[in-house]
């Protein structure tokens, strides 16, 4: 019941808002690659009892595609991608200990209509909404949830925020990459998120988030400052997630960047994070996979990042657990990526 309620919901909205549809103008493409990245990356990954679990050499390529409609306000939009887990996108190529593997996958899929110059509504598969916060406390960026979505932005007033969402749908399904095997999904909902984002000054924006999760009821909290060039950190970033019921418990993270001046040039940063294993896990299972460089546990890792030209760039980790709990320890990589997406302007 709940579901068709949700569903009614979005095909209602743009009939309620049809009278605020601004014509879209000829400018918006009717077809858009945003992204077209390709990746290879070296990684290294030892567990807690010493075990080489990781020793390869991967490759990734992340593809996401949008189809508009200049007159309707109706768009749609998809993600095409490697990698055969939920919480990676990534593939072997075979050097390494691990044997290579072809895997490409349409991992989201959803339809769109903007319902005013300030709203729209989707429905379908779609990426994870993370307000000011990141995987590192929440969903893997590679993961996925299907539902119904209202996204109301550029909000204007001293006590509004911002942006808010909310999301009606399903989280689950973790060995079910392909969103064609998940699509009858969006007759369940597990998964209620409302998000709102509220930027406070032009050097600052933060979110506050409840989620309703399998049962949990979660607070999720987070703020992202960009600080003076001068300054010896840049980039500034800390959230903060709560499981309020059933053995209630808390994590937070902190991300530190230097990004302007010569040694902005690197970006170098360094992060702690520390999501409790039972913030997310119902029964013996987890609801909500986090970003996996990150993981459960205490974990401080350092990072760089080098913008050779405008399209390639080069980024390393080097992360280690704090705690001797089952899970991976060290993990380093080191990832080249080239960003193809620029190659695609001239679509009409």
């Amino acid at each position: 019941m709940f579901s068709r309620l949700c569903l009614l919901t979005v095909l209602i909205l743009p009939g309620v808002f049809a009278h605020a549809q601004q014509a879209q103008g000829d400018t918006q493409p009717i077809f858009e690659v945003p992204q077209a990245d390709v990746y290879a990356r070296y990684r290294y990954i030892d567990n807690t009892s010493g075990v080489v679990t990781s020793d390869d050499l991967q490759y990734r390529f992340t593809g996401r595609l949008k189809l508009n409609s200049r007159k309707t306000g109706t768009y749609a939009g998809s993600r095409i991608e490697t990698g055969s887990s939920i919480a990676s996108s990534w593939s072997n190529s075979g050097i390494g200990k691990s044997p290579a593997e072809w895997v490409l996958n349409v991992k989201t899929l959803f339809v769109g209509q903007r319902v005013s110059k300030k709203a729209e509504v989707e429905i379908g598969s779609m990426d994870f909404e993370y307000g000011a916060g990141t995987e590192a406390l929440y969903a893997d960026q590679d993961s996925y949830t299907e539902g119904y979505r209202l996204r109301i932005h550029d909000l204007e007033g001293k006590f509004l925020p911002s942006k808010v969402v909310m999301h009606f749908g399903y989280v689950g399904d973790f060995n079910k990459v392909n969103t064609f095997g998940r699509m009858h999904r969006l007759g369940e909902i597990n998964y209620v998120q409302i998000v709102a984002e509220k930027k406070l000054a032009k050097w600052m924006t933060a979110s506050a988030e409840f989620d309703r999760l399998r049962g949990l009821n979660l607070i999720r909290s987070a703020g992202k400052m960009t600080l003076p060039d001068s300054w010896l950190v840049n980039d500034l970033r800390i959230e903060t997630v709560a499981r309020l019921n059933d053995s209630a418990t808390a994590g937070w993270a902190l991300q530190l960047v230097k990004t302007k001046n010569r040694l902005g040039s690197f970006n170098p940063g360094i992060y702690y994070s520390h999501l409790p294993t039972g913030v997310y896990r119902v029964g013996t299972a987890q609801a909500l996979v986090n970003g996996d460089m990150y993981g459960t546990g205490k974990r401080i890792g350092v990072t760089a990042k080098r913008q050779v030209t405008k399209a390639f760039d080069v980024s390393a980790l080097i992360t280690r657990k704090l705690e001797s709990e089952p899970g991976f320890r060290w993990r380093a990589q080191i990832v080249g990526r080239y960003q193809l997406a620029s190659v695609f302007k001239w679509l009409p």
